[in-house]
């Protein structure tokens, strides 16, 4: 097994968002498109490292990985860059989901023959699995105005 990334490294591409009451993440890998939905409040830096969590579990362990992500502030605390956004005295939560998904990326690293396992900013233009979440969205959007749209032509026909 090649150490580093080369010309077998598989591309991982995960995003977040967040709604009042639930999280939605999106991870494409290998052509695959898995879209999970998370009851509770988190906050978006929390959805989107649970997207980073999925996208570990989901790649393939004995190939060098890339896994993007469009929120630079997670992919760089995640590789322990930057200044830390995951704060345990404020929000126990929040480190609890960032350390299993460091823990993912450190045993990834040690354990797989060499192989590179890193977490990279990528624009949310360039982010296949936040342009999916986006049509999702939209779709949604789409299908809650023809449902509000039906009920007042039959509130309009029949009072």
């Amino acid at each position: 097994m090649k150490r580093g990334f080369g010309a077998k490294t598989q591309v991982v591409f995960c995003d977040g968002s967040m709604f009042p009451t639930k999280g939605r993440i999106a991870v494409i890998a290998d052509g695959k498109k898995v879209v999970e939905e998370y009851e509770g409040k988190f906050s978006i830096s929390e959805i989107e490292c649970l997207s980073i969590k999925k996208a570990l579990e989901l790649s393939n362990p004995d190939l060098p990985t890339i896994i993007f992500n469009d929120n630079k502030a997670v992919a760089e605390n995640i590789n322990q860059k930057g200044h830390a956004i995951f704060k345990p005295k404020t929000n126990p939560q929040s480190l609890t989901i960032f350390c299993e998904t460091r823990r993912l990326l450190i045993e990834r690293r040690q354990n797989n023959n060499g192989c590179e396992a890193s977490v990279e900013w990528i624009s949310r233009k360039k982010n296949l699995a936040g342009l999916l979440l986006e049509s999702i969205l939209y779709e949604e959007k789409v299908a809650r105005r023809k449902a509000k749209s039906v009920k007042q032509q039959v509130q309009s026909r029949y009072g």
